[in-house]
C-alpha cells in the first residue's frame, strides 16, 4: 500500500486574523507546507471552495487537509505577520 493511503492526515481549521501574514493575499501568492490542500473557506455566512485567484480576508476560516506534522507550520503561517 503506498505511504499516501495510511499517513495520518488532519483537517485543520484556521481562524482569520486582522494581523496574519496571508491577509490580503490571494491563495497562489501563499508558500504552503508540502500535501496541503486548501479546501474550503467560510467567509461570514458565505462558504465556497476557493481558487489560486481567492484572496484570502481577516476573519475568513480557512479549511485545510494536510499531514499532521504540518499543522504547526500552518498554525504559525496563520499567526505571523508578514516579514519587512
Amino acid at each position: 500500500m503506498p505511504d499516501y493511503v495510511s499517513a495520518p492526515v488532519e483537517i485543520n481549521q484556521q481562524i482569520g486574523n486582522v494581523n496574519i501574514y496571508i491577509d490580503n493575499k490571494l491563495v497562489k501568492e501563499i508558500k504552503w507546507p508540502p500535501n496541503t490542500l486548501l479546501v474550503d473557506i467560510k467567509r461570514g455566512e458565505e462558504q465556497f471552495v476557493p481558487s489560486g485567484d481567492t484572496k484570502i480576508m481577516a476573519g475568513d476560516f480557512i479549511y485545510v487537509l494536510s499531514y499532521n506534522e504540518n499543522v504547526v507550520q500552518l498554525q504559525k503561517l496563520a499567526a505571523e505577520k508578514e516579514e519587512e
